[in-house]
Formats: structure tokens, C-alpha cells, sequence
């Protein structure tokens, strides 16, 4: 049987009787640190579910560091009735003392169901910018960001946003983009 060591969300309860369901052996653990056993990959919904927790600064921790901290937030995209937490959006604040310094990017996140094996596949809305990473309809290419971002299944959507992020700092990417600012991804 499957035990849960936190529930203190409707989707932790959520999560719990979809693997309560499943055959899954007794040294499985559920905590907001994703904690499992140790030969086994975290499921998906509870990785997930952990990045919930830390994107709302539950128990005090987030995913975003260092000089990224106040500057991107991020989180599951409430207008959606979704309780596997593929739709999630947020805004990454422009680099202070660049151009671009005062600009909100919106943003919004899909996890597929094959996450975090595949990246999350971010999509800005606005305004836009001139980022090589970024193609015509706001798609983001994480492969093409300088330096060049590997995706591995131990990162999480912090991870991808803080690498976005130092792209945004770069003085090409704020000069090119600021002339972009009135202008929105379709």
C-alpha cells in the first residue's frame, strides 16, 4: 500500500487514490521533498506536485535561486481544471538595469504526461523579444539558449525559466528586444 506523508491539498488527495490504485510496493513514499525509494523515479504528478509546493514557497522553499529570487514567478495555471498539472503559467520580470528592466514577460508552461523525461514546453504570450531561444509564436527552444541548456530529468520548471532568464540578461538579447516591448506572441 502506498503512504502519504502529506496531505494538505486537494491534489495530494487527488494523487492519492489515483496510486492507491496502482500495485505499486509497500517502500514507496510521498513527501513534499520527493522523497521515494531509492531505485525508483519520482512519479510525474508527485514531481510535480513538489514543484507546486515550492512555486507558492510552501514550507519556505523555492525552486528559483540566486540572482533569479523575486524575479520569476510561476505556478499552476488556476483557470484550468486540471488536477495532473500539465498548464502552468507565470512572468519572468526583464533584467534590471537593462532596457528591458521594467517589462513583464507572460509565460505559460505544459508538462506532457511524458514529464519530466521531456522538458516542459514554454511559450511566452508577451511582449515579445529577440532571443534566438524564441521563435515567432513565443514557442521556447530551451537547446538553442546560450550557454547551451541540457534538459535532464532531475531539473525542474525553475530550472528551464532561471536559463531563460540569464539569456534575458544578456545586453544583445535587452537591446534588440526593447524595441519589441509594444508587441504581443499570437
Amino acid at each position: 500500500s502506498l503512504t502519504i506523508t502529506h496531505t494538505s491539498t486537494q491534489a495530494d488527495l487527488h494523487l492519492y487514490r489515483f496510486y492507491a490504485r496502482l500495485d505499486l510496493p509497500s517502500n514507496h513514499y510521498y513527501t513534499p521533498h520527493m522523497a521515494v525509494s531509492n531505485d525508483v523515479p519520482l512519479p510525474r504528478n508527485f514531481k510535480l506536485l513538489a514543484e507546486f509546493d515550492a512555486a507558492i514557497g510552501k514550507q519556505g522553499e523555492s525552486n528559483i535561486k540566486g540572482e533569479h529570487i523575486g524575479w520569476i514567478q510561476y505556478g499552476a495555471d488556476d483557470s484550468k481544471d486540471d488536477p495532473y498539472l500539465h498548464h502552468w503559467q507565470g512572468m519572468i520580470f526583464g533584467p534590471q538595469g537593462k532596457q528591458t528592466g521594467e517589462l513583464m514577460y507572460m509565460f505559460t508552461v505544459y508538462c506532457s504526461d511524458n514529464y519530466p523525461s521531456d522538458p516542459p514546453k514554454i511559450k511566452f504570450q508577451g511582449p515579445k523579444m529577440a532571443m534566438k531561444a524564441v521563435d515567432a509564436q513565443g514557442n521556447v527552444d530551451l537547446t538553442k539558449l546560450v550557454p547551451p541548456y541540457k534538459w535532464n530529468v532531475n531539473q525542474n520548471i525553475a530550472d528551464a525559466l532561471m536559463a531563460i532568464r540569464t539569456n534575458m540578461c544578456d545586453s544583445t538579447v535587452a537591446n534588440q528586444s526593447y524595441p519589441l516591448r509594444n508587441q504581443n506572441y499570437s
